[in-house]
Parts: C-alpha cells; structure tokens; sequence
C-alpha cells in the first residue's frame, strides 16, 4: 500500500513475517480491534507525527483532533514515547491516547461507521480518477 502521508501511517509484522501496511492509525487500529485474539502480530507499529519513522505502537502517545488532519478523517496521531506531551497538546490541541484507548475506539460502532464512509469515498474518488485516466490514455 502507498501511503498518502508518511506522518500517519502504521504497519503490523505478522508472526509469520508478514509486513501488512496501513495510511492512518484508525485503520491500523480498526484491523486490530476486528482481529481481537484472533491477530497474530509479532509488532505493532505507528509512524511518529514528527519525523515519520515507525515506532512501537504499545509505547506511543496519541492525539485526536485538535488541529491533526489525518488522511482518514479521524484526526488521530501518533507520538514517540519520549515526546513532551503538555508540549504537544498545547501546539496541536486534542485529546490524548493510549494505544489501549486508540483501538478501543476502533471497537465502537461510531468510529468504525465513520471509518467506513470514509474508506467508501476515497474508494469512489480513485474509481474516478481511474476512469478519467483510462478516457485520456484512449484519447
């Protein structure tokens, strides 16, 4: 999967090696909410806001809403461990996250009905731009 904006993205590695990559934490923390026992993940992993390097997901901080506008629509962020968070809070507002909190919230029924008109309209918004690339080319 290519990632729209790196600032958000996450990944899980599998026990089997297996690298499944996603373009926001709501998404990643979707799959492993509807996973539950049943995932089988060696590492979790989230990009950090700031510098866009993956971090474990288990020990990051997370922002949602305030002035974050993640690719997904949720508003949802995520922090190396070390970050300052009043410092955070004060430039991005928000609330502040665990992972724990983040993938409760990808269990309830709002997030995920949102979730899923979201991913509905990126999914039209490419069928389109798909079509009216295929018209160009045969132009």
């Amino acid at each position: 999967m290519t990632l729209s904006d790196l600032r958000f993205g996450g990944e899980i590695v599998t026990s089997t090696g297996r690298i499944r990559t996603f373009d926001s934490v709501e998404c990643l923390a979707g799959f492993v909410a509807a996973a539950g026992d049943s995932l089988s993940a060696a590492s979790v992993w989230v990009s950090d806001f700031t510098s866009s390097t993956l971090v474990p997901a288990a020990n990051a901080h997370f922002l949602m809403g305030g002035s974050i506008h993640s690719p997904m629509g949720r508003q949802v962020a995520s922090f190396r461990a070390d970050s300052d968070t009043a410092a955070l809070r004060g430039t991005y507002g928000g609330k502040l996250l665990t992972w724990t909190d983040v993938v409760a919230l990808g269990r309830s029924r709002a997030f995920a009905a949102s979730h899923e008109r979201v991913h509905e309209r990126v999914h039209e918004r490419v069928h389109e731009l798909v079509h009216a690339a295929a018209l160009l080319l045969a132009s």
